[in-house]
């Protein structure tokens, strides 16, 4: 009766298709993970198929089928148009971050296993990527990313050593370059923030001629070319606990959490950068899940830090220290100076379990309440669309990884959705609005995944 649109792209998304038979069979409907154009083109055409099918199917029996066929597919199409999809999966690099203001434009950003910058551009929500790449490197691997909500201004915090660029930086909406020419000996930049034309933010720990145990946020205060290490003194490097991520409301007012875990003796043989408590980067190159029988399951090692930053992030107060309490922040999401939410992951103290938590708060972390807690679990992600929607992401753990995604209409409680996605470990959330959301992250395989929401 109808056949779906053609995809060129060259990474071929999930496709549904849905049949309607030859007045000889039984009715039969087929359906596999869809993609929004090609729903689109199906919800639209049943009524011109369900005509074509009455001209040739007996009276009799097309009002029975009929009826049959328009329930089901319309609660197919109810189900496809309100979830989470993968559209995208096991590309040979990983993308950990993601950027999107606009229902179907935006970027996604990460490497190939052989360190070759993905910096993926979409205008059809994720149904074909650019890879625009560096400007002025062909070699970089990123953890992070945001754009300001224009388009033209972009921010990629990396993970550099000897050559391989700390960040990378746009200004035109389509040409990124890299950051710290020169400057890199090591750096781990595991958060972004894109807060205007002008002021862009970099998070994580780095060494350089200068600051050879740095741990803070780095600012640039001129769109990118120019930035200045601010340490949060929290600790050196891996001494003590490690900045990871930060909200900014503007240059003189963010936020910076972070923490520390315990973890086992690395081994020699293979060593590697522990990006959190389940990602590990291995300096030879790929990626892999941290084995759930090395982690470390005594909360007197962990630490939780929220810090405030002001005055162009060159002075840090902590505003919550959560020592041996078996939990490290993760993203933090700040709708204006006051409203808050940040994500954490550890071990609950009681259970000695995997456990995951949203954190709170009214006044700038003066005071807090817990919205969320997820037993089993991680919460990793983190993006607050208002002060009363958004989404966040992490994963259940127990018999194999689950993508998991809550969201909240009020700024208040969280509703876990339905719709898990098997081997999707999530890592990065943006939301557009109330009906458009995408999020990145890994599959067991240490492979990108890449999954959109649409109503």
């Amino acid at each position: 009766c109808f056949a779906p649109p053609p995809l060129t792209s060259s990474v071929q998304p999930f496709v549904s298709s849905c049949l309607l038979p030859p007045a000889s069979t039984p009715l039969i409907i087929r359906a596999r993970p869809s993609h929004t154009a090609t729903h689109s083109h199906f919800c639209s055409s049943y009524n011109s198929c369900t005509a074509a099918r009455q001209a040739r199917i007996p009276q009799a029996r097309t009002t029975i089928m009929i009826k049959h066929a328009a329930l089901l597919l319309a609660l197919l199409c109810a189900v496809y148009a309100t979830s989470w999809v993968v559209v995208d999966k096991d590309f040979t690099s990983i993308a950990l971050a993601n950027s999107f203001h606009a229902p179907k434009t935006g970027w996604v950003i990460g490497s190939s296993a052989s360190l070759q910058p993905q910096i993926l551009y979409t205008s059809d929500g994720g149904d074909n990527f650019d890879n625009v790449g560096l400007a002025d490197s062909s070699v970089g691997a990123f953890f992070s990313a945001d754009t300001t909500p224009d388009g033209k201004t972009g921010i990629a915090g990396g993970f550099g050593f000897f050559g391989l660029p700390c960040g990378a930086y746009m200004q035109d909406g389509k040409t990124w370059n890299v950051t710290h020419a020169g400057r890199e000996i090591v750096c781990a930049l595991t958060d972004a923030n894109a807060i205007d034309s002008e002021h862009l933010v970099m998070t994580g720990v780095w060494a350089e001629p200068l600051d050879f145990a740095g741990n803070g946020v780095q600012v640039s205060t001129d769109g990118g070319k120019s930035w200045k290490s601010r340490n949060w003194l929290q600790g050196e490097g891996e001494a003590g606990p490690v900045a990871k991520y930060s909200s900014f409301v503007d240059i003189d007012t963010g936020f910076v959490t972070g923490g520390s875990f315990p973890q086992k003796p690395m081994q020699k043989s293979d060593e590697y950068l522990q990006i959190s408590r389940y990602l590990r980067r291995h300096k030879k190159g790929g990626w892999s899940l941290t084995p759930r029988e090395e982690m470390v399951q005594d909360y007197t090692g962990y630490v939780g830090i929220i810090a405030g930053a002001t005055n162009a992030a060159k002075d840090f107060k902590v505003l919550v220290n959560l020592t041996h309490e078996g939990l490290y922040f993760n993203q933090i999401q700040c709708a204006d100076s006051k409203n808050c939410w940040a994500a954490a992951e550890g071990v609950d103290k009681n259970t000695l379990q995997d456990a995951g938590w949203i954190y709170h708060t009214t006044d700038g972390w003066n005071t807090y309440d817990v919205q969320l807690t997820v037993e089993g679990g991680a919460v990793v992600a983190m993006s607050m669309k208002n002060a009363t929607f958004g989404w966040a992401g992490g994963a259940m753990l127990e018999g194999g990884i689950t993508g998991t995604f809550w969201q909240t209409t009020d700024g208040k409680s969280w509703s876990q959705t339905s719709d898990a996605l098997r081997n999707f470990f999530v890592f990065d959330i943006s939301t557009v609005d109330e009906g458009d959301a995408y999020a990145s992250g890994v599959t067991s395989a240490g492979l990108s995944s890449f999954a959109r929401y649409q109503t």
